[in-house]
């Protein structure tokens, strides 16, 4: 075994000092390719050039997600921050100021002011009185009464600072129909002073009592 690895180094040895002992003109022939043989072109490509639009797209869509992560991360971060800044109110609880509770007396009173209060604008809607000057024969002066409410008066007379005062068909009392009128005249006062006159009357309802109402006449026409 011995013996055989010596031939085989002995014979490499060999190989490699005739390698190193041959002439370089013969080297150099051998390593030149025989004409025979056909010689392969290599072709390089070109560098592939991109514009800066493709490369922002290029890095937009490499980025993406990234971009989107810190965005909504970002979105969070405010919205947690508005709530930490923002005030924490707590509902004001509103105490009676007044332990007293309201009784049913009290209601009823409240009920009574209210039907006397529809009773009062009732009353003068339906009834209503105007005197309206017509002439002056001194010194004696005529005036219209009339009945401005929508309630017939019936029993009508006439009271007052003035002497004579009387209606012209020269009955005391008379029947006023709801917007009609009556001519009635008196004399005038000796100081020319106004004064008031009282008309007195029964409304032609059910269980009416008499009523009075007080009227200023207004300067007679001359």
């Amino acid at each position: 075994m011995a013996e055989l690895l010596e031939r085989a180094n002995a014979a490499a040895m060999a190989a490699v000092r005739g390698v190193f002992e041959v002439p370089p003109a013969r080297l150099a022939h051998a390593l030149l390719l025989p004409p025979h043989l056909p010689v392969a072109a290599v072709t390089v490509p070109a560098a592939v050039h991109t514009s800066l639009v493709q490369d922002i797209q290029s890095w937009a869509l490499e980025w993406e997600p990234v971009v989107a992560v810190v965005f909504f991360t970002a979105i969070i971060f405010l919205l947690w921050r508005t709530l930490k800044v923002m005030p924490r109110v707590k509902p004001q609880q509103i105490k009676p100021a007044s332990k007293q509770a309201v009784s049913f007396a009290d209601i009823a009173g409240v009920d009574e002011a209210k039907a006397e209060l529809a009773e009062i604008v009732e009353r003068g809607r339906r009834y209503g009185w105007r005197i309206e000057a017509r002439t002056s024969d001194k010194p004696r002066r005529f005036y219209m009464l009339r009945n401005v409410g929508t309630v017939d008066a019936r029993d009508v007379s006439l009271t007052g600072d003035y002497k004579e005062l009387a209606f012209v068909d020269g009955q005391s009392s008379v029947d006023v129909a709801a917007g009609q009128t009556r001519l009635f005249s008196t004399m005038q006062p000796s100081d020319n002073q106004p004064g008031e006159i009282h008309i007195t009357w029964t409304p032609e309802l059910p269980d009416a009592e008499p009523l009075t109402w007080t009227e200023t006449p207004p300067p007679a026409r001359q």
